[in-house]
């Protein structure tokens, strides 16, 4: 399970593009655009197409919870709350988009055990699993980088 103290500074890293305030996604937005209009040669339609998978305020979130095994939709939902001090409850139909978008992307898979009460569960794939080491980079660039606007933020 991910460490509470992670979410805080992912948040933060991702947080500009979330919140729609000034950060390094932001500006990461602003680069990416500039060198499309310049052509894929730059491999910069890949990292759009990877911006693409990874937009939206729980998918980074829901990976990180899945590379420890496979969760059931409730198991994901009070996980996401886990950490987040002074977010409201997820909606269950934002996570139902997050969990379809992800599982569309090929990056988690959903296996319904087709029983009453639905029992249904979500996994990695080889693709979701492999992405985890690029989420474990972005924590801990955020450690080394974003400690002081952590802080900042919680006191806040």
């Amino acid at each position: 399970r991910a460490d509470e103290t992670d979410w805080p500074q992912i948040a933060l890293l991702y947080g500009g593009l979330l919140n729609e305030q000034p950060g390094p996604v932001v500006e990461l937005n602003a680069a990416v655009a500039l060198a499309m209009s310049q052509g894929p040669e730059h491999g910069l339609d890949r990292i759009a197409a990877f911006q693409k998978i990874v937009s939206g305020k729980y998918k980074l979130r829901i990976v990180w919870d899945l590379k420890d095994g496979a969760l059931r939709y409730s198991e994901i939902r009070s996980g996401l709350l886990r950490g987040a001090e002074g977010s409201g409850e997820i909606a269950p139909r934002v996570l139902s988009r997050e969990l379809k978008a992800l599982a569309e992307n090929g990056l988690i898979d959903r296996k319904d055990f087709g029983v009453v009460p639905p029992t249904v569960e979500y996994r990695l794939t080889a693709k979701g699993r492999s992405f985890v080491p690029v989420i474990a980079a972005i924590r801990d660039w955020g450690s080394a980088h974003l400690g002081e606007h952590v802080r900042e933020a919680k006191a806040a």
